[in-house]
């Protein structure tokens, strides 16, 4: 399973690893620094999300 974790401030998504427990965040996309319990944060079978990114660079 991948957890993924949503940038309050831009949006971007991040796969961690699942013992991912960091207190503060910086987003690497827009340099947002924010408490890591602000973040959405969703559990996604690996196929699934590898699936999805798959799809995602082919119509890019």
């Amino acid at each position: 399973m991948a957890k993924v974790l949503r940038c309050p401030a831009c949006g971007a998504l991040w796969r961690v690893k699942d013992d991912f427990a960091e207190p503060t965040v910086r987003c690497s996309e827009c340099q947002a620094i924010f408490s890591a319990d602000k973040m959405e944060s969703v559990i996604v079978p690996d196929e699934k999300l590898d699936e999805r990114l798959n799809q995602q660079y082919r119509s890019t």
